[in-house]
């Protein structure tokens, strides 16, 4: 039953070196999603979401403003709420503590999918040929 239950976690795009990504993205590594519903809360802003259904490997693009939600400070909650393949009911939570990060002198590093590699390598062919 748990290879039918979807598996949620960020993914981030337009990452600087050294710096905080821009673009972010919430990841399905599980099983179908139904009727997905996305709270995302911080601070007082709450943003709602909803997408039909959200499979394995797929991407929901959660915004292009990550680096700037990470300068606000706060705690960052995405609150989840889903039918898997079977429809039963499930939720899931999933936080960053923006001013634990900072408190702590934790940085965010590089992390990237092979997907993402080759895309980085093609942005930087298209900007050799233009040069």
């Amino acid at each position: 039953m748990e290879a039918v239950k979807p598996a949620f976690g960020f993914e981030f795009g337009i990452w600087p070196s050294g710096g905080v990504p821009s673009m972010w993205n919430l990841k399905n590594s599980g099983g179908l999603a139904r009727t997905l519903r996305i709270d995302l809360r911080q601070g007082d802003d709450t943003s709602k979401m909803f997408v039909p259904s959200c499979g394995r490997d797929e991407l929901v693009q959660l915004g292009q403003d990550f680096k700037d939600r990470y300068e606000r400070g706060s705690k960052l909650t995405l609150c989840l709420e889903y039918r898997d393949t079977y429809l039963r009911a499930g939720r899931e939570t999933l936080e960053i503590d923006f001013d634990d990060l900072k408190r702590s002198g934790r940085s965010l590093p590089y992390s990237f999918t092979h997907v993402a590699a080759l895309e980085e390598i093609v942005e930087e062919l298209r900007r050799l040929q233009r040069d």
